[in-house]
This record gives C-alpha cells, sequence and structure tokens, in this order.
C-alpha cells in the first residue's frame, strides 16, 4: 500500500486549494473544477498535499504536522512544519524552494 499519490493536471493554468479532506483543481481563469483528489479513506486525517512538477501529490503524514494553506510557502505550497523555517519572528525560509517569506499570522 503506497503513502504517496500523484497525479498529473493536463491543463494550462491551473490552480489548486484544499477543501475539507479533498484538493481541488480548477481552472485559474474560469474557476472551473477540472479534478477533485481525495486521499484514501484509510489515511484518516494523517494527510498532506503539495505541488510537483505538473501535478500535485499527496501523502500519508503519520505524525508529521502541516501548517495551515495560508500560512504554506507562496512559492511552492509548502506546508510541512519541518520544512519550513523560521529565521526570525517575522521571516520564514522554504526550505523545497528557497523562498524567504512573512507567513499572514
Amino acid at each position: 500500500m503506497s503513502s504517496r499519490r500523484e497525479y498529473r493536471i493536463d491543463h494550462e493554468d491551473w490552480e489548486a486549494t484544499q477543501v475539507e479532506r479533498s484538493v481541488v483543481v480548477s481552472d485559474r481563469t474560469t474557476g472551473a473544477v477540472l479534478k477533485v483528489l481525495r486521499p484514501p479513506a484509510r489515511w484518516g486525517e494523517e494527510w498532506g498535499w503539495n505541488f510537483i512538477d505538473g501535478g500535485i501529490v499527496l501523502e500519508r503524514t503519520c505524525g508529521r504536522e502541516f501548517v495551515s494553506a495560508e500560512d504554506a510557502c507562496p512559492g511552492c505550497g509548502e506546508r510541512d512544519m519541518d520544512r519550513l523555517v523560521w529565521l526570525n519572528d517575522a521571516l520564514v525560509r522554504c526550505a523545497t524552494c528557497g523562498k524567504t517569506y512573512s507567513p499572514p499570522r
């Protein structure tokens, strides 16, 4: 049983947002829903998602902690707390893409 699922998105201009226990992929211009991705039920609430080249990956977290979507890296969407490093009281550096940013909270 895999703890990782990769989904290729064959669309040029898309975005993804988490809605409850799913990731909704939609056309950035029209807002039309292209795909709704859901983790397997056996994963329970121990799952997270991220952008990969050309798509999205859903992963079972098994104890890993994730920040809210609002606090995710604006460069790559990273949400894993272990990959987001606080530099000071206001700035975070993403270990995935290298972007430094100030989370909204």
